[in-house]
């Protein structure tokens, strides 16, 4: 990979946990202009939950105000043992009870989010929020969260679907912010998840040889994104070594 990338913060993990034999790091690199990532991980010795927010075109001030809100519902359902769906709609509540008096246009108000609970092996999933890529040697799969926006009126009928997918020994998951999705290269193409397939699906990749895979992507999208614009976070999820 080559290209000259915009002046950014160099990326570091921001959350590192591990839960059982799985390790859970959220990495991230500030934009030059935009901060709209943000994360969360909390356990309970025996489940694992992260909760991913973009604030997306929200003013500063007032995402600095909400995002803390939102978290602190979601924590306080989580340690009282509520399962993800309770946790999707105490945060949808309070994003509600935040925004909901405000005058402000549509394009500003909403807020994705993307919570994921692991418990042993398995991941419960729900939320709108940029994919989840599921990569094993040779294959990526693209898994799409089943969810709403936070902080729009008349949403909380739609339907909201929690899903599960199962981790094997050679899974790995990975969740691109949309700085990292929506950056542009040299050229001024949209990198979308084209590195992350890129390593996994094409000849970048070495198999049999131990790589840090979270930083390897970090760097190619650092170097592939000309703008340097919006912030990058990575979520990913992978065996302890």
């Amino acid at each position: 990979m080559s290209g000259q990338a915009a002046s950014v913060q160099q990326p570091h993990p921001v959350v590192q946990e591990r839960s059982g034999r799985w390790s859970i790091r959220y990495t991230q690199s500030l934009g030059r202009q935009l901060h709209t990532d943000h994360s969360r991980v909390w356990s309970d010795g025996q489940r694992t939950m992260v909760a991913l927010i973009d604030t997306n075109s929200m003013a500063a001030d007032i995402a600095a105000d909400l995002v803390p809100a939102l978290y602190e519902h979601m924590e306080l359902d989580f340690r009282r043992g509520a399962d993800l769906l309770e946790c999707f709609r105490s945060g949808r509540a309070a994003g509600w009870s935040k925004l909901g008096s405000l005058e402000m246009p549509p394009a500003e108000r909403f807020v994705n989010a993307g919570l994921l609970l692991l418990d042993g092996d398995d991941i419960d999933y729900v939320g709108a929020y940029a994919p989840i890529y599921r990569c094993t040697p040779g294959s990526v799969e693209r898994i799409v969260f089943e969810g709403t926006v936070w902080g729009i009126e008349g949403l909380d009928d739609y339907p909201v679907d929690v899903r599960r997918l199962r981790l094997e020994e050679e899974t790995r998951l990975y969740v691109l912010s949309d700085g990292m999705l929506e950056s542009k290269n040299a050229a001024g193409k949209i990198n979308g998840d084209s590195l992350l397939f890129a390593y996994w699906t094409g000849g970048d990749r070495r198999p049999g040889e131990e790589q840090d895979v979270t930083r390897i992507l970090c760097a190619w999208y650092q170097e592939q994104d000309t703008e340097g614009i919006d912030s990058h976070g990575l979520l990913s999820i992978e065996p302890v070594k």
